[in-house]
């Protein structure tokens, strides 16, 4: 109702969700750069015994980040970029859209969540379908998109096979 007092006319509408899309992207990729930090302990956030030492209060674990409620904007971000991604025109867009479609996947995958990783399967599975419905028809939605897609296909299939053979290959050591 607010939206509507404010919002007068079709070329304000557009804008404001434009700006709404791209706030989704922002705030997805914050939230897949902070998971990652915090997966790999770089600049981990889920330990407040630092920040609680300097209030003066004891410690205490209980406020935690569920990693299911903490995916559902990088999902929404990452449907955002996907049709982003299909409607980009230049090369230089379309390789930050899978860059960070790859930031988004790598959350998704290595924040532990079994809901988020089945929710990635299947997303895989439709661009994967939209790649084999764009060889079979003529429909230039499936071929741009496909077109698109393609190299976020390929890095999510070729990242985790190049690193299990450096991983096996490697010694305990290293």
């Amino acid at each position: 109702f607010l939206l509507s007092l404010v919002i007068l006319a079709k070329k304000e509408f557009e804008y404001f969700v434009h700006n709404l899309l791209w706030y989704i992207v922002f705030f997805a990729l914050a939230i897949s750069v902070f998971g990652l930090l915090d997966l790999l302990n770089i600049l981990p956030f889920n330990d407040l015994s630092q920040i609680n030492e300097i209030a003066g209060k004891p410690y205490n674990n209980a406020i935690s980040i569920d990693y299911n409620f903490a995916l559902i904007p990088v999902f929404f971000g990452l449907i955002v970029v996907i049709n982003f991604l299909r409607i980009s025109k230049s090369k230089l867009e379309k390789i930050c859209y899978n860059i960070l479609l790859i930031v988004f996947s790598l959350n998704i995958f290595l924040s532990g969540s079994r809901r988020g990783f089945i929710l990635l399967v299947v997303i895989f599975s439709i661009l994967s379908i939209s790649q084999l419905i764009s060889l079979l028809t003529k429909k230039e939605y499936f071929k741009k998109l496909s077109a698109n897609s393609g190299y976020f296909l390929f890095s999510l299939v070729s990242i985790p096979v190049i690193l299990t053979v450096v991983f096996l290959n490697s010694s305990f050591s290293s």
